[in-house]
């Protein structure tokens, strides 16, 4: 039957490790060095990508170093459009954590599900939940972060439900990731990977963006959540943008 390199380099490591005592020294050498050539030179687990990563760049540092200098990006230029943009809607967003590679926020909407407040190994809030935008991906998303497997589970069948969130349209993907999953998403600016906008057209792209989420698909997605753990929902009446 058809075999992965990943599965087979798994396959022999478990093999190695609970009988490696009944091979022969040539036999188990050659098998190490089999999974770790493949590891190396085939598979695209993060170690490797890593690897390859650093070897690209110490094989052409200065060329690599001038197409960093030479690109513009999010980070650079793009991140006080962003929280503009959003900020015109506050209160219904409200940073948590922002760096140079990533702003982060969360919806005060959602502060009286306890469940959502039980993260771990990711912000210091505790928060499991968040809208994210990362400098290079140009997308809105909100993000399932580290927490308990219930609560995990819970929001990502609440995404998964064809009427989980009526009018919204969720990301469905087929596996639960065990870290990072992301429900949902929006384009900011053009199409992710294509060239980088000129300031005053990527600016005007990410404030109709921003608006078209919380027109259209911000109420729909909190009432949505809040409904799934219990709470009434929530008016948008009153919540308007500042001028």
């Amino acid at each position: 039957m058809p075999l992965g390199y990943d599965r087979g380099a798994d396959l022999i490591d478990r093999t190695l490790r609970t009988r490696g005592s009944s091979i022969s020294t040539s036999v188990s050498g050659f098998l190490e060095q089999y999974a770790r050539t493949s590891r190396r030179h085939v598979m695209t687990d993060a170690d490797n990508l890593d690897e390859l990563a650093l070897q690209i760049y110490n094989n052409h540092r200065a060329a690599i170093d001038l197409i960093i200098k030479a690109r513009p990006t999010l980070e650079a230029w793009g991140w006080d459009v962003l929280d503009s943009a959003i900020a015109r809607y506050e209160p219904l967003l409200r940073g948590d954590g922002n760096s140079k590679w990533y702003h982060r926020f969360y919806a005060p909407e959602l502060e009286g599900i306890l469940e959502l407040r039980d993260g771990n190994s990711w912000t210091s809030s505790g928060r499991i939940l968040l809208f994210e935008v990362k400098y290079n991906s140009r997308v809105f998303a909100l993000v399932l972060g580290p927490g308990p497997e219930a609560t995990r589970r819970r929001l990502y069948n609440l995404a998964q439900a064809n009427d989980g969130v009526p009018g919204v349209s969720m990301r469905r993907i087929p596996k639960l990731s065990p870290t990072f999953h992301t429900l949902y998403s929006r384009t900011l600016m053009g199409k992710e990977g294509a060239s980088q906008p000129d300031y005053e057209r990527g600016r005007q792209q990410v404030e109709d963006a921003v608006a078209s989420f919380f027109d259209s698909d911000y109420w729909a997605l909190v009432n949505a959540l809040r409904a799934e753990f219990g709470l009434p929902v929530s008016s948008p009446e009153g919540q308007v943008p500042s001028p």
